[in-house]
């Protein structure tokens, strides 16, 4: 049979096929993908790990339909995706989805062509995180999900709402995460949250930034009632994420409820 001969991108193009019940058939549908676009520099793969040591410009990530649906698999999953975006971003890539969603807008002409060419009705991408949202947009946040999140369980208070901590007691780490990979630049953390009457006076602590270099809040509650803090911290490079929610001091009786937790670029 004889390809078609198609023009080429202008780019260096990547395709990474998370692995996956179908990812056999999406790895074939790369394949041919690549031989179509010969005159064009296209790699496949099916690890980050990989992808990470390839000289690709843009990425066009596959999911395949998961073997788990379990969400600690969606976390890992997001985690690992955010280390190929980030690189891409931290040397001038992009990174997109392949299907009707893309990570990136610029990224449209290969996310359209090998949509075109490649998918299938019968052949259904996974569904990809909406974590990874935030790595296209230059102003505003992404909302992270719980999930992302590691809680204190022996903090938890049974029978209450969702994520309300019990601040009682000794200083003590209540929630902490999403540690997803971000590149340099200048990101802002969002923490609404919820303080009751006994706990309204206390200092809460806030630690915002990658795991070598954060930076610590301390801020000092005068009220009950809804709150929403907003920390900027810069990163001089690409690192893990992640935030950290704590009394300053011990408490004598007192709750939290974590109401919401995004992460997004600073519009400067």
């Amino acid at each position: 049979m004889t390809l078609e001969k198609q023009p080429a991108f202008q780019a260096s193009i990547g395709i990474l096929v998370t692995p996956g019940e179908n990812s056999d058939q999406w790895l074939e549908k790369a394949h041919a993908f690549r031989a179509r676009h010969a005159e064009s520099a296209v790699h496949v793969s099916m690890s980050v790990d990989e992808a990470l040591t390839l000289q690709a410009n843009e990425w066009l990530i596959v999911l395949s339909t998961p073997s788990s649906l379990s969400a600690e698999f969606s976390v890992n999953q997001a985690r690992d995706l955010s280390r190929l975006f980030s690189h891409a971003l931290e040397t001038g890539g992009r990174c997109g989805f392949a299907g009707s969603c893309s990570g990136d807008e610029a990224m449209s002409a290969v996310v359209e062509t090998f949509t075109r060419e490649v998918v299938e009705p019968a052949l259904v991408a996974g569904t990809w995180p909406q974590e990874l949202l935030l790595f296209g947009r230059q102003g505003g946040s992404t909302d992270i999900s719980f999930a992302m999140m590691h809680v204190n369980e022996s903090r938890l208070v049974a029978g209450a709402p969702p994520l309300t901590f019990d601040m009682t007691g000794r200083p003590d780490v209540l929630i902490w995460g999403p540690h997803m990979t971000l590149p340099s630049g200048e990101w802002r953390l969002s923490v609404g949250f919820e303080i009751d009457k006994t706990a309204s006076t206390q200092i809460l602590r806030f630690e915002w930034g990658s795991l070598e270099a954060y930076e610590r809040h301390d801020i000092a509650l005068d009220r009950a009632g809804l709150y929403d803090i907003i920390l900027d911290t810069h990163w001089e490079r690409e690192a893990v994420a992640e935030f950290r929610i704590s009394a300053a001091h011990a408490v004598f009786a007192g709750t939290i409820r974590i109401l919401s937790v995004a992460i997004g670029r600073t519009s400067g």
